[in-house]
């Protein structure tokens, strides 16, 4: 008897002191868009990255107009040194050293997705992030 309460107590106290399973934490993707205004293609990326967005909350687009904001266009020519690829046409998406250029329902879409499941199971480099100071 005396067995069975003191394995009954042993029990309880390491169900209390254990820690809960918990859920792994979801680290967050960044995206980077770079994009002109007027583009139907960029228009076409942008609509199936706002999906994504809604879809996923670790997910976090950092948007960057070239056609017309300076600005933009001297920041991607910086980073465009950082990257394996440089920026050269619009709709470009980064996610960490990956550069995915153009858009193709059936295709870039599947790459996009592959990327970022790659950036979720894989400690990648956030180029850009580390240039803007946000890379985790």
């Amino acid at each position: 008897m005396r067995l069975k309460i003191s394995s009954f107590i042993i029990l309880l106290i390491l169900s209390i002191f254990l820690p809960l399973q918990t859920q792994a934490e979801t680290k967050t993707i960044h995206l980077y868009f770079f994009h002109a205004q007027g583009c139907l293609t960029c228009a076409q990326e942008e609509a199936f990255l706002n999906t994504l967005l809604q879809q996923d909350a670790s997910l976090k687009l950092f948007s960057y107009e070239l056609a017309f904001d300076q600005e933009n266009q001297d920041f991607s020519h910086k980073i465009s040194e950082l990257l394996p690829n440089p920026i050269n046409s619009t709709p470009t998406l980064v996610i960490g050293q990956k550069v995915i250029v153009g858009f193709v329902e059936g295709t870039t879409d599947i790459e996009i997705l592959e990327s970022i499941e790659f950036a979720q199971n894989n400690a990648i480099k956030d180029v850009i992030g580390e240039v803007l100071g946000i890379a985790d």
